[in-house]
């Protein structure tokens, strides 16, 4: 089976993580700092755990398409905390190994 990118790894989200997905996809809009995506990592705590720090100095100031999806993907990590974070760490996996081949 062929490995896949980040795009195809976030199209192929499981349905408990779609919403997730649609949040990452939408925050590589953003300057990286100030995303949805890099709030979201702080606010769950996966940025301190994985990066050795927040990613945000301050709170970005989001509009209400960036803040549905964030709501919407804080709501799928309080329902399956467990599984977004494996998922998170399979993205993550595939993010490196293209950062570095």
């Amino acid at each position: 089976m062929p490995e896949m990118n980040e795009y195809e790894y976030l199209d192929s989200a499981p349905e408990y993580a779609q919403d997730t997905a649609s949040m990452i996809n939408w925050s590589a809009n953003c300057e990286w700092h100030n995303s949805p995506y890099a709030l979201y990592l702080d606010l769950i705590g996966e940025s301190e755990t994985r990066f050795g720090e927040n990613l945000t100095t301050s709170v970005p100031s989001l509009g209400y398409i960036e803040l549905d999806k964030l709501a919407k993907a804080l709501t799928e990590y309080a329902n399956r905390p467990n599984d977004i974070r494996d998922w998170l760490a399979g993205l993550e996996e595939i993010a490196n190994a293209e950062m570095y081949s």
